[in-house]
C-alpha cells in the first residue's frame, strides 16, 4: 500500500465533497491509513466539523471573487503523500491548473455524472478514477478513456467507524447528509405535521449541517415537532442503526452514504426514487420507495411501515469494504 493520502476539496464548508472528505479520511485513517484535507476556498456556508485524527489545512482562497481562477494551483507539501484525491467540484473549477510533483499518484473522485460539454478526455490526466457510485463508473467505462484498472467502484465506508451508544427514543426518524434545498426536509417537517395531527408522533434526527439549517430549526420548532440537529459528522452509523428508519428524500441524486448505512446496519429505508439511491439498498429488502418526492407521499410510505413492522435485517459487516478501499491504493 502506498503512503499517506491528501484529499482535495473545494471547500472548508459543508457540500457534499466535504462529507466524503470526512468520512473517506477517517476511513482510511482506521485502515492504517495517513489521511489529510486541504480545502481551495472557505466556501459561504458554515464549516464543515473535521473528525478529530484528520488534519485540515488552511483554505488556499479566502475571498470569492467573479471569475477569479488562481493562474496554478500548487499542492506545496503534496511530496509526502503517496495518494493525492482530486473532488469533482475541484476538478471542474480548477482541473486545467492543478500542479503535481514529479511522479505523484492522482486519483479522480466523481460523486456524480458529468453534465453535458464535460471533457472526457480530461479524465487521462489522472491515475485512477474512483467512482462513488454505479451510475457514474457506468458513464466513465462507457466513454472507453480510462482503462477498466484505473477505474474503481467506491465501496461506501462506515460513517464514523462506531461511537457513544445512542438512546433513541420511541418510534424514531433520521435524517442525513448535507443540509441544502435539495435535501427535502421542509417535506418531512410538513408530512410530520400531518402524522402528528392524526396521532402518530415521530421523534427526528437530523445529522448533517449547511445552508438550510438554521431555517429548518426555526420552521421545525414553529410548528413543534420533536426534532433534534445534530452537526457533527461523528458515529452516524451508531445514530442509523439505533432509529426505527431512515428518511432519505431528497430532488437529485449524490452519495447516497446515508442509504448505504442503514442498509448495513439493517435499519428500515424511506427514500427517493433515485438511481444512486437504489444501488445502496441491495443488501436490504425493507425499503419503501417514495413514488413522487411529496408530503404526501412519505406521509403514505410512512403510515404503510408503521402498519407492518418487521425483524431487523442482517446488515453488511465494514471489513467487506475495506478490501476494495486498500486495493485502490495499491
Amino acid at each position: 500500500m502506498r503512503g499517506p493520502v491528501l484529499w482535495v476539496t473545494a471547500q472548508n464548508s459543508w457540500d457534499e465533497g466535504a462529507l466524503a472528505a470526512s468520512f473517506g479520511t477517517v476511513w482510511l485513517l482506521q485502515l492504517g491509513v495517513s489521511a489529510s484535507v486541504q480545502p481551495i476556498r472557505q466556501g459561504a456556508g458554515p464549516a464543515m466539523m473535521w473528525p478529530p485524527g484528520v488534519s485540515a489545512g488552511t483554505p488556499f482562497l479566502t475571498e470569492r471573487r467573479r471569475g477569479f481562477r488562481r493562474p496554478k494551483f500548487p499542492l506545496p507539501d503534496a511530496a509526502g503523500f503517496g495518494t493525492v484525491v482530486i473532488d469533482q467540484d475541484v476538478h471542474n473549477a480548477w482541473g486545467a491548473d492543478l500542479t503535481m510533483p514529479v511522479g505523484m499518484r492522482t486519483a479522480l473522485f466523481m460523486r456524480t455524472v458529468p453534465e453535458p460539454g464535460f471533457d472526457p478526455a480530461s479524465l487521462s490526466a489522472y491515475d485512477a478514477i474512483w467512482a462513488a457510485n454505479r451510475p457514474v463508473w457506468d458513464v466513465v467505462r462507457s466513454w472507453t478513456v480510462v482503462a477498466e484498472s484505473r477505474l474503481w467502484l467506491v465501496p461506501p465506508p462506515p460513517l464514523g467507524l462506531g461511537g457513544d451508544a445512542w438512546s433513541a427514543g420511541s418510534r424514531s426518524l433520521v435524517t442525513a447528509g448535507v443540509l441544502d434545498v435539495v435535501k427535502g426536509l421542509d417535506m418531512v417537517l410538513n408530512a410530520l405535521t400531518v402524522l402528528r395531527d392524526r396521532g402518530q408522533t415521530w421523534q427526528l434526527t437530523v445529522l448533517g449541517d449547511g445552508p438550510e439549517r438554521s431555517r429548518w430549526t426555526v420552521y421545525a420548532a414553529s410548528l413543534g415537532l420533536d426534532v433534534h440537529f445534530e452537526a457533527t459528522a461523528l458515529a452516524w452509523d451508531t445514530v442509523i442503526a439505533a432509529a426505527d428508519i431512515l428518511l432519505a428524500p431528497q430532488f437529485r441524486d449524490g452519495l447516497g452514504w446515508d442509504v448505504a448505512s442503514a442498509a448495513r446496519m439493517g435499519t428500515r429505508v424511506i427514500m427517493s426514487d433515485l438511481p444512486t439511491l437504489r444501488e445502496h439498498i441491495r443488501h436490504t429488502s425493507d425499503v419503501e420507495i417514495l413514488r413522487e418526492t411529496r408530503a404526501a407521499d412519505l406521509v403514505e410510505a410512512m403510515e404503510t411501515m408503521a402498519a407492518h413492522p418487521s425483524p431487523r435485517s442482517e446488515g453488511v459487516a465494514a471489513d467487506q469494504i475495506s478490501a476494495v478501499w486498500r486495493e485502490m491504493l495499491d
